[in-house]
């Protein structure tokens, strides 16, 4: 008997067959980095941002650049065409993959895009008084993304300084929090946070709050 295939899975089947397909096609030998390379070359193409900048000393090797250049173009325009935002749709896309056994052995359980919604929609007035916004275990980000989406709208310039000044996340996986990089919008001068600053990489830091060490996101390098 066939397990049900969510719909958030149905809805972005064809953005993942082009993705992987030309990850096959272009870096056939790329490591497992060439799929969120290629995820935060897609948000520079929604988003407008310098990608090389973005990357800064990070960058996969220059070889690869026009490939991921090509490979998000191409992914752009397919999640233009899906019923979700395509901030959300790139959550969706950056999450690690795990199989089902090892996702229910560790505990690790994804926020549907429509919940992200959903539980945004109930949170906006709130947040809109709040100081600062805190995910503990945020994952790809899908759920603060989703809160910046329906507080600031469509203001980049809003979206950039809510990210910048009041959205954190924490999660245990580092791959999980590589993935909010793809997840939101430029900055006022074109890059990533306030003026086109690219801003630090995602961070190690023991926080007293958790057991063990966590992963502090700067979330002014999200891509909405």
């Amino acid at each position: 008997m066939s397990s049900t295939v969510p719909l958030e899975q149905r809805i972005l089947r064809q953005a993942e067959d082009l993705l992987a397909e030309a990850l096959k096609r272009h870096l056939p030998e790329a490591p497992e980095d060439a799929r969120l390379a290629a995820l935060e070359a897609t948000a520079s193409r929604i988003g407008g941002f310098c990608l090389e900048r973005y990357w800064s000393d990070k960058a996969p090797p220059e070889a690869q650049h026009g490939a991921l250049h090509q490979i998000g173009t191409s992914l752009a325009q397919a999640l233009s065409r899906t019923p979700i935002h395509p901030s959300l749709a790139l959550c969706c896309l950056a999450r690690p993959r795990l199989d089902e056994s090892r996702r229910r052995r560790e505990g690790v359980y994804y926020t549907d895009f429509r919940l992200a919604g959903f539980v945004a929609d109930q949170l906006a007035p709130a947040l809109r008084e709040a100081d600062s916004w805190l995910d503990p275990a945020c994952g790809t980000g899908i759920l603060l993304v989703a809160a910046v989406l329906r507080v600031a709208g469509d203001d980049p310039t809003a979206r950039a300084r809510m990210l910048a000044e009041r959205v954190r996340g924490a999660d245990l996986d580092p791959r999980a929090l590589r993935g909010p990089g793809p997840g939101s919008g430029p900055g006022p001068g074109g890059g990533p946070g306030p003026g086109g600053d690219p801003g630090p990489a995602a961070q190690s830091t023991r926080n007293p709050g958790y057991p063990c060490p966590t992963q502090a996101v700067s979330w002014y390098q999200l891509r909405l």
